[in-house]
């Protein structure tokens, strides 16, 4: 089979994000930084790690984006997300963890909530949450595409021997022609769809750090773990991806490392069973 043919059967739905300064926002909109949008009994994250400067502090994490699952429904055409309510995501920005290591939990979180709107208030960040990381407010718009797998992840799926050195060689200009795109942009946040990969393919990754195993350096497995991480890595799926966001009227931009990003991933049960307390965070930077 052609690489044409393969990527023909792989199309999945992604929503893309883009950021823009407003003068006033709605309580509940979609927007990145400013106060979050919180019920009142919301107890706010707070993770004990270890930052650049090897200090092991409890610290705040910071509310990075929510997102108003209703407003965000009809673009979503598979159905993946709640129809109602609002996805909150926070990361702790002092130890900016990689998420390699299963120590790393707790230093990037998701919160759903489901309740009425009116039941919502822009609540007051933590006071020891550092100024620099209390972001400025920026609306966010959403659009649907269809979307592909990077190489890495269509590697880890594909058949062995399935396509030639040259097809792989070729493999991101088929892409991108099957996505009618000339060139991807080099800052894309998204929902769901695939990631765009940096390093290394992440689904086997989540897998093995959310079942212990250290995931920062070379690791050797019994065959029998290797085996069944590489098959259950397959209900991994990508829920958020964030890459650098800028907003030139407020002189701002939020970098992960080296134009890097944040994928946040969560499995197919835990999606469909809205346990978005279940995911888990992979930064990769260039």
């Amino acid at each position: 089979m052609k690489l044409c043919e393969m990527l023909s059967s792989l199309y999945q739905n992604t929503v893309e994000c883009t950021f823009s300064k407003e003068t006033k926002l709605w309580k509940g909109a979609s927007k990145f930084g400013g106060k979050p949008d919180l019920p009142a009994d919301f107890t706010w994250f707070y993770y004990k790690g270890k930052d650049f400067h090897d200090v092991t502090k409890n610290r705040p994490l910071a509310f990075l984006l929510q997102i108003d699952c209703e407003e965000l429904h009809p673009l979503d055409v598979d159905g993946y997300l709640p129809n109602k309510g609002i996805l909150y995501f926070f990361y702790e920005m002092e130890t900016q963890t990689w998420g390699f290591d299963p120590a790393d939990a707790g230093s990037a979180r998701v919160y759903y909530y489901d309740g009425p709107k009116e039941a919502l208030a822009s609540t007051d960040f933590p006071a020891d949450l550092a100024p620099d990381y209390r972001f400025p407010e920026l609306r966010i718009r959403f659009t649907s595409r269809l979307d592909l797998p990077s190489c890495e992840e269509f590697l880890s799926d594909c058949p062995g021997g399935a396509l030639t050195e040259v097809e792989l060689d070729d493999y991101e200009v088929e892409r991108q022609a099957a996505l009618n795109m000339t060139d991807l942009p080099d800052a894309v946040t998204k929902l769901l769809g695939f990631a765009d990969v940096i390093q290394n393919e992440m689904r086997e990754e989540c897998e093995r750090v959310t079942n212990g195993v250290y995931c920062g350096g070379k690791v050797t497995l019994p065959e029998e773990d290797r085996v069944r991480f590489a098959r259950d890595s397959k209900h991994w799926r990508l829920l958020l991806q964030l890459d650098t966001v800028e907003s030139d009227r407020d002189d701002f931009e939020l970098m992960f490392g080296d134009c890097g990003r944040l994928y946040f991933y969560i499995r197919e049960p835990d999606l469909k069973a809205r346990a978005f307390d279940k995911v888990w965070m992979i930064s990769q930077c260039y």
